[in-house]
């Protein structure tokens, strides 16, 4: 009995024994490759030749403006992204000062009391989907809210 390159006889791989006389070896390479092509998904002829997204959002920090700040401040910026904003948060003096938000209107109210009165730097960052980041240009504002 002919056994086929599993070592098993014809008919326990599903075709019977009158056909193997086609297989012969000038057609292995082509049954290599069509076996091949089956493996990876045959009738994918498409790629996908997205580049990734490797530019950061555009943002802008659009309140307080440069004055003099006490008590609660409203924080409010603009953000844009080709692939969408994921994220925006606001930083005062490079730290975080509120919880980041997941969608616009990017606003949040900050209690200036949480920081010495005087001069300090206030940034908002947007972060896209795929996790690129830019920081708005700062805004040098000065806190007053005098004695506690």
């Amino acid at each position: 009995m002919r056994r086929n390159f599993l070592g098993k006889p014809a008919q326990e791989i599903g075709f019977p024994i009158s056909d193997v006389r086609f297989m012969r070896a000038e057609f292995l390479p082509f049954i290599v490759f069509l076996l091949a092509v089956a493996a990876c998904g045959g009738d994918n002829t498409t790629t996908d030749l997205t580049p990734p997204d490797t530019t950061a959002p555009s943002v802008t920090l659009t309140e307080p403006g440069p004055v003099t700040l006490s008590g609660s401040v409203t924080l409010s910026a603009s953000a844009t992204d080709d692939q969408g904003v994921a994220k925006v948060r606001f930083r005062v003096d490079e730290q975080d000062a509120a919880p980041e938000i997941t969608s616009p209107p990017y606003v949040v109210v900050w209690n200036s009391r949480l920081v010495p009165d005087g001069t300090h730097f206030i940034d908002a960052v947007a972060t896209d989907q795929t996790g690129n980041s830019r920081a708005s240009a700062p805004v040098r504002v000065k806190v007053n809210n005098g004695p506690p």
